[in-house]
């Protein structure tokens, strides 16, 4: 990925959180956290996974979809 010019920022922070607010309450999108056994709580790792539906293709042998 390219660097992000500055006067793009904003636009695309504002675009990531409404896009997270509609896809993590409908389910596209799902997050996990990992933090320490500690008081704390700190958060120390996270992960994430985009579900999307793919279009219907040919298998890798091009013989059936």
């Amino acid at each position: 990925m390219r660097e992000l010019p500055d006067d793009l920022y904003d636009t695309l922070v504002d675009a990531a959180r409404a896009y997270f607010a509609a896809a993590i309450g409908d389910g596209r999108y799902v997050g996990w956290v990992a933090e320490l056994d500690h008081p704390s709580g700190e958060i120390i790792a996270g992960a994430g996974l985009q579900l999307r539906e793919l279009l219907p293709r040919p298998d890798a042998a091009r013989e059936r979809l």
